[in-house]
């Protein structure tokens, strides 16, 4: 009887989907593996933005300030092009809710950078090209 019974619970625990430990390992590796995404992301962006690292206080990048010129356009609509294809890459419902926030920080600041760079580039007179 004592064995039935424990045998019965270890099987209602393994079929209960909310119970199930291999899925909150996943979400654990997805938020691992986000927390790295977000530390490269981070520096990368210092080293594109030095101007904004040095205004947030940021110092690794204080002797690479870039000049603005239609290459640092040019580069600047491909890391945030790149970074969101990155980004995007990631599953968004495995990341717990502040890994989310961070997500969506991220996202919301790629795109912007990338549509004032568009719009810059369009408004100047410049040929638009998206590849």
């Amino acid at each position: 009887m004592k064995n039935t019974l424990s045998n019965f619970i270890a099987l209602l625990l393994l079929l209960n989907p909310g119970c199930n430990p291999g899925k909150k390992k996943n979400i654990d590796n997805m938020d691992q593996s986000f927390t790295v995404f977000e530390n490269t992301f981070l520096d990368a962006y210092w080293k594109q933005y030095p101007s904004l690292s040095i205004y947030a206080g940021y110092g690794k990048y204080y002797d690479q300030l870039v000049i603005p010129d239609s290459t640092s356009f040019a580069s600047n609509i491909a890391f945030s092009g790149n970074w969101i294809d990155s980004l995007n890459k990631i599953d968004y419902s495995q990341l717990n809710g502040n890994n989310k926030i961070s997500f969506n920080i991220i996202l919301n600041r790629l795109k912007l950078i990338f549509g004032i760079m568009l719009f810059s580039k369009f408004r100047n007179g410049m040929p638009v090209s998206i590849t």
